[in-house]
Protein backbone atom coordinates (compact mmCIF):
# COMPACT_ATOMS: atom_id res chain seq x y z
CA UNK A 1 0.00 0.00 0.00
CA UNK A 2 2.58 2.60 1.09
CA UNK A 3 4.57 1.55 -2.42
CA UNK A 4 1.28 2.37 -4.55
CA UNK A 5 0.78 5.52 -2.29
CA UNK A 6 4.19 6.65 -2.96
CA UNK A 7 3.39 5.94 -6.99
CA UNK A 8 0.11 7.49 -6.99
CA UNK A 9 2.20 10.88 -5.52
CA UNK A 10 5.19 10.47 -7.92
CA UNK A 11 2.62 10.33 -10.56
CA UNK A 12 1.09 13.54 -9.43
CA UNK A 13 4.00 15.41 -8.78
CA UNK A 14 5.00 14.26 -12.80
CA UNK A 15 1.87 15.53 -13.77
CA UNK A 16 1.91 18.82 -11.80
CA UNK A 17 5.70 19.48 -13.32
CA UNK A 18 4.37 18.96 -16.57
CA UNK A 19 1.54 21.30 -15.95
CA UNK A 20 3.88 24.11 -14.75
CA UNK A 21 6.42 22.99 -18.21
CA UNK A 22 3.83 23.51 -20.46
CA UNK A 23 2.81 26.91 -18.78
CA UNK A 24 5.88 28.16 -18.85
CA UNK A 25 6.12 27.22 -22.52
CA UNK A 26 2.56 28.55 -23.70
CA UNK A 27 3.56 31.69 -21.74
CA UNK A 28 6.78 32.12 -23.48
CA UNK A 29 5.32 30.99 -26.87
CA UNK A 30 2.66 34.00 -26.36
CA UNK A 31 5.10 36.44 -25.81
CA UNK A 32 6.28 39.21 -28.50
CA UNK A 33 9.59 39.50 -27.52
CA UNK A 34 11.99 37.32 -28.52
CA UNK A 35 13.63 35.34 -25.99
CA UNK A 36 15.87 32.85 -25.60
CA UNK A 37 18.03 30.89 -22.85
CA UNK A 38 22.03 30.23 -23.48
CA UNK A 39 24.00 27.56 -21.10
CA UNK A 40 27.28 28.35 -20.01
CA UNK A 41 29.33 27.15 -23.42
CA UNK A 42 27.32 29.49 -25.13
CA UNK A 43 24.91 26.74 -26.97
CA UNK A 44 21.18 28.05 -27.20
CA UNK A 45 18.93 26.13 -24.92
CA UNK A 46 15.64 27.45 -25.93
CA UNK A 47 13.76 29.89 -27.91
CA UNK A 48 10.23 30.73 -28.28
CA UNK A 49 8.47 31.80 -31.17
CA UNK A 50 9.05 35.07 -31.88
CA UNK A 51 12.96 34.75 -31.36
CA UNK A 52 12.82 32.42 -33.65
CA UNK A 53 10.59 34.07 -36.52
CA UNK A 54 13.08 37.56 -35.93
CA UNK A 55 15.89 35.43 -36.57
CA UNK A 56 14.64 33.80 -39.74
CA UNK A 57 14.89 30.05 -38.40
CA UNK A 58 13.32 27.19 -36.69
CA UNK A 59 13.45 27.08 -33.06
CA UNK A 60 14.07 23.25 -33.11
CA UNK A 61 17.24 24.38 -35.90
CA UNK A 62 18.24 27.04 -33.18
CA UNK A 63 18.50 24.65 -30.59
CA UNK A 64 22.12 23.68 -29.62
CA UNK A 65 23.51 26.63 -31.61
CA UNK A 66 26.07 28.75 -30.50
CA UNK A 67 24.24 31.99 -29.98
CA UNK A 68 27.07 34.35 -30.68
CA UNK A 69 28.67 33.06 -34.07
CA UNK A 70 24.91 32.56 -34.83
CA UNK A 71 23.00 36.21 -34.34
CA UNK A 72 25.44 38.64 -32.97
CA UNK A 73 28.89 37.74 -34.68
CA UNK A 74 29.15 41.36 -36.14
CA UNK A 75 28.93 44.89 -35.62
CA UNK A 76 26.30 47.38 -37.13
CA UNK A 77 29.02 48.68 -39.23
CA UNK A 78 29.75 45.58 -40.31
CA UNK A 79 32.59 44.64 -38.40
CA UNK A 80 33.31 41.01 -36.54
CA UNK A 81 32.09 40.98 -32.64
CA UNK A 82 34.40 39.73 -30.64
CA UNK A 83 33.20 37.48 -28.46
CA UNK A 84 34.90 38.81 -24.99
CA UNK A 85 33.58 42.42 -25.74
CA UNK A 86 29.44 40.88 -25.89
CA UNK A 87 27.54 42.41 -23.16
CA UNK A 88 25.51 39.01 -23.46
CA UNK A 89 28.74 37.09 -22.46
CA UNK A 90 29.55 39.37 -20.12
CA UNK A 91 26.71 38.68 -18.05
CA UNK A 92 27.48 34.62 -18.23
CA UNK A 93 30.87 36.07 -16.20
CA UNK A 94 29.40 37.72 -14.17
CA UNK A 95 26.32 38.12 -13.28
CA UNK A 96 25.49 41.41 -13.92
CA UNK A 97 22.17 42.10 -16.14
CA UNK A 98 22.92 43.96 -18.98
CA UNK A 99 20.60 46.47 -20.79
CA UNK A 100 21.22 47.34 -24.46
CA UNK A 101 19.51 49.79 -26.14
CA UNK A 102 21.15 49.96 -29.37
CA UNK A 103 22.29 46.62 -31.19
CA UNK A 104 21.64 44.44 -34.17
CA UNK A 105 20.55 41.03 -34.23
CA UNK A 106 21.62 39.13 -37.71
CA UNK A 107 18.78 36.40 -39.18
CA UNK A 108 19.93 33.50 -41.27
CA UNK A 109 19.75 34.96 -44.72
CA UNK A 110 22.46 37.34 -43.45
CA UNK A 111 19.75 40.66 -42.75
CA UNK A 112 20.41 42.01 -39.85
CA UNK A 113 17.41 43.89 -37.81
CA UNK A 114 17.69 46.49 -34.78
CA UNK A 115 17.45 45.22 -31.02
CA UNK A 116 17.15 46.35 -27.77
CA UNK A 117 17.82 43.53 -24.90
CA UNK A 118 18.46 42.17 -21.84
CA UNK A 119 20.78 39.97 -20.77
CA UNK A 120 19.69 37.89 -17.02
CA UNK A 121 21.71 35.45 -15.68
CA UNK A 122 20.43 31.91 -14.48
CA UNK A 123 21.65 30.35 -11.80
CA UNK A 124 21.18 26.92 -10.22
CA UNK A 125 19.81 25.78 -6.59
CA UNK A 126 23.69 26.54 -5.18
CA UNK A 127 22.99 29.94 -7.05
CA UNK A 128 26.19 28.86 -9.68
CA UNK A 129 25.78 30.73 -12.76
CA UNK A 130 24.77 28.27 -15.29
CA UNK A 131 23.41 30.38 -18.33
CA UNK A 132 21.78 33.46 -19.96
CA UNK A 133 18.40 34.57 -20.74
CA UNK A 134 18.21 37.15 -23.52
CA UNK A 135 14.88 39.03 -24.23
CA UNK A 136 15.06 41.62 -27.14
CA UNK A 137 12.33 43.39 -29.10
CA UNK A 138 12.95 44.39 -32.97
CA UNK A 139 13.39 48.05 -33.09
CA UNK A 140 13.99 48.45 -36.50
CA UNK A 141 10.55 50.48 -36.99
CA UNK A 142 11.71 52.97 -34.03
CA UNK A 143 15.61 53.27 -35.44
CA UNK A 144 14.11 54.12 -39.18
CA UNK A 145 11.59 56.72 -37.88
CA UNK A 146 13.75 58.18 -35.77
CA UNK A 147 16.80 58.05 -39.04
CA UNK A 148 13.84 60.26 -41.11
CA UNK A 149 13.40 62.59 -38.69
CA UNK A 150 16.79 63.02 -38.11
CA UNK A 151 16.75 63.60 -41.79
CA UNK A 152 14.04 66.23 -41.76
CA UNK A 153 15.48 68.02 -39.18
CA UNK A 154 18.77 68.68 -41.01
CA UNK A 155 17.15 69.59 -44.14
CA UNK A 156 14.63 72.09 -42.26
CA UNK A 157 18.20 73.52 -40.38
CA UNK A 158 19.74 73.36 -44.17
CA UNK A 159 16.76 75.56 -45.22
CA UNK A 160 16.67 77.86 -42.08
CA UNK A 161 20.79 78.69 -42.77
CA UNK A 162 20.26 79.10 -46.30
CA UNK A 163 17.26 81.89 -45.79
CA UNK A 164 18.18 85.23 -44.73
CA UNK A 165 14.48 86.15 -43.30
CA UNK A 166 14.57 85.29 -39.55
CA UNK A 167 12.15 83.28 -38.82
CA UNK A 168 10.81 82.91 -34.96
CA UNK A 169 8.51 81.56 -32.73
CA UNK A 170 7.04 82.84 -28.89
CA UNK A 171 5.19 81.49 -25.91
CA UNK A 172 1.80 82.43 -25.19
CA UNK A 173 0.46 84.31 -23.22
CA UNK A 174 3.83 84.93 -21.58
CA UNK A 175 5.72 86.33 -25.14
CA UNK A 176 9.02 84.62 -24.38
CA UNK A 177 11.34 83.28 -27.37
CA UNK A 178 11.44 79.53 -28.12
CA UNK A 179 13.33 79.72 -31.29
CA UNK A 180 14.98 82.29 -33.22
CA UNK A 181 16.43 81.08 -36.94
CA UNK A 182 20.09 80.85 -37.72
CA UNK A 183 19.54 84.10 -39.52
CA UNK A 184 19.51 85.99 -36.24
CA UNK A 185 22.69 86.57 -36.10
CA UNK A 186 22.81 88.39 -39.20
CA UNK A 187 19.95 90.46 -39.10
CA UNK A 188 20.25 91.64 -35.28
CA UNK A 189 24.40 91.42 -34.72
CA UNK A 190 23.22 89.13 -31.51
CA UNK A 191 23.33 84.89 -31.93
CA UNK A 192 19.89 83.59 -31.39
CA UNK A 193 21.21 81.98 -28.19
CA UNK A 194 21.38 85.74 -27.19
CA UNK A 195 17.35 86.02 -27.30
CA UNK A 196 16.64 82.27 -25.77
CA UNK A 197 18.97 83.42 -22.14
CA UNK A 198 17.09 86.49 -21.99
CA UNK A 199 13.87 86.07 -23.85
CA UNK A 200 12.37 89.62 -23.67
CA UNK A 201 15.23 90.84 -25.57
CA UNK A 202 13.30 90.82 -28.64
CA UNK A 203 11.34 93.73 -27.87
CA UNK A 204 14.32 95.68 -25.78
CA UNK A 205 16.28 95.88 -29.39
CA UNK A 206 13.36 98.24 -30.99
CA UNK A 207 13.10 101.34 -30.93
CA UNK A 208 11.41 103.05 -27.97
CA UNK A 209 9.16 105.19 -30.11
CA UNK A 210 8.68 102.25 -32.36
CA UNK A 211 7.35 99.48 -30.06
CA UNK A 212 3.65 100.94 -29.47
CA UNK A 213 3.39 99.64 -33.24
CA UNK A 214 3.89 96.38 -31.90
CA UNK A 215 2.47 95.94 -28.49
CA UNK A 216 -0.13 98.21 -29.73
CA UNK A 217 -1.44 95.90 -32.29
CA UNK A 218 -1.19 92.88 -30.43
CA UNK A 219 -5.18 92.56 -29.70
CA UNK A 220 -5.75 92.75 -33.62
CA UNK A 221 -2.94 89.88 -33.92
CA UNK A 222 -4.99 87.72 -31.64
CA UNK A 223 -8.43 88.48 -32.87
CA UNK A 224 -7.30 88.11 -36.41
CA UNK A 225 -4.78 85.62 -36.37
CA UNK A 226 -2.06 87.49 -38.21
CA UNK A 227 -0.85 91.02 -38.90
CA UNK A 228 2.59 92.81 -39.99
CA UNK A 229 4.33 94.78 -37.97
CA UNK A 230 6.67 97.31 -39.31
CA UNK A 231 9.56 98.95 -36.51
CA UNK A 232 13.20 99.68 -36.70
CA UNK A 233 15.48 97.70 -34.45
CA UNK A 234 19.35 98.74 -33.00
CA UNK A 235 21.79 96.07 -33.78
CA UNK A 236 24.46 95.05 -31.49
CA UNK A 237 26.82 97.19 -33.16
CA UNK A 238 24.42 100.28 -32.84
CA UNK A 239 23.36 100.17 -36.80
CA UNK A 240 19.62 100.90 -36.96
CA UNK A 241 17.52 98.54 -39.05
CA UNK A 242 14.13 98.34 -40.48
CA UNK A 243 12.24 95.31 -40.38
CA UNK A 244 8.53 93.98 -41.41
CA UNK A 245 7.60 90.82 -39.53
CA UNK A 246 4.57 88.58 -40.67
CA UNK A 247 3.20 87.30 -37.15
CA UNK A 248 0.42 84.41 -36.85
CA UNK A 249 -1.37 82.60 -34.40
CA UNK A 250 -0.89 79.32 -33.55
CA UNK A 251 -3.99 77.34 -32.02
CA UNK A 252 -4.71 74.12 -30.62
CA UNK A 253 -8.00 71.54 -31.20
CA UNK A 254 -9.93 74.09 -28.71
CA UNK A 255 -9.23 77.29 -30.68
CA UNK A 256 -6.98 78.45 -27.62
CA UNK A 257 -3.84 80.34 -28.93
CA UNK A 258 -0.52 78.38 -27.88
CA UNK A 259 1.84 80.14 -29.96
CA UNK A 260 2.66 82.68 -31.85
CA UNK A 261 5.03 82.11 -35.07
CA UNK A 262 6.37 84.82 -37.28
CA UNK A 263 9.06 85.76 -40.09
CA UNK A 264 11.07 88.96 -39.84
CA UNK A 265 12.45 90.65 -42.76
CA UNK A 266 15.29 93.26 -43.43
CA UNK A 267 13.56 96.53 -45.39
CA UNK A 268 16.23 98.69 -44.69
CA UNK A 269 16.88 99.23 -48.24
CA UNK A 270 13.34 99.22 -49.77
CA UNK A 271 13.12 102.40 -46.76
CA UNK A 272 15.96 104.25 -48.23
CA UNK A 273 14.54 103.92 -52.03
CA UNK A 274 11.01 104.79 -50.41
CA UNK A 275 12.52 107.97 -49.28
CA UNK A 276 15.00 108.52 -51.84
CA UNK A 277 11.74 108.80 -53.66
CA UNK A 278 9.85 110.57 -51.90
CA UNK A 279 12.86 113.46 -51.82
CA UNK A 280 13.34 113.17 -55.40
CA UNK A 281 9.16 114.01 -55.93
CA UNK A 282 9.07 116.79 -53.25
CA UNK A 283 12.75 118.31 -53.71
CA UNK A 284 14.28 119.73 -56.66
CA UNK A 285 17.32 117.61 -57.74
CA UNK A 286 20.02 120.20 -58.15
CA UNK A 287 19.01 122.67 -56.17
CA UNK A 288 17.91 120.89 -53.18
CA UNK A 289 15.09 123.32 -53.21
CA UNK A 290 11.01 122.74 -52.58
CA UNK A 291 9.20 121.76 -55.63
CA UNK A 292 5.92 122.25 -56.86
CA UNK A 293 4.69 118.80 -55.20
CA UNK A 294 5.77 119.85 -52.07
CA UNK A 295 4.71 123.68 -52.41
CA UNK A 296 1.15 122.36 -53.40
CA UNK A 297 1.16 119.74 -50.35
CA UNK A 298 1.88 122.13 -47.81
CA UNK A 299 -0.90 124.63 -49.43
CA UNK A 300 -3.82 121.95 -49.18
CA UNK A 301 -2.95 121.13 -45.78
CA UNK A 302 -2.66 124.96 -44.72
CA UNK A 303 -6.48 124.51 -46.49
CA UNK A 304 -7.29 121.71 -44.67
CA UNK A 305 -6.41 123.18 -41.14
CA UNK A 306 -8.20 126.70 -41.73
CA UNK A 307 -11.43 124.50 -42.57
CA UNK A 308 -10.87 122.63 -39.41
CA UNK A 309 -10.10 125.97 -37.58
CA UNK A 310 -13.72 127.39 -38.81
CA UNK A 311 -15.60 124.74 -37.83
Amino acid sequence: ACQVGALVERERAGQTNRQLRRQRELILESIGEGIHGIDIEGNITFENRAAATKLGRSAAELLGMPAHATMHHTRPDGTPYPIEECPIHATMLDGVVRVVGDDVFWRKDGSSFNVSYTSTPMRDEQDRIVGTVVSFRDTSKRVRAEAALQTAEDKLVGIMQSIDNVVWSLTYPDMDVIYMSPATERMYGRPAQDFLDKRSLWLEVILPEDRHHVTGNLDELFATGSFTFTYRIRRADGEVRWLEDRATTVRDTAGNIIRIDGVASDITERKRYEAQIEYLANYDALTGLPNRNLFTDRMQQMVARSARTRE
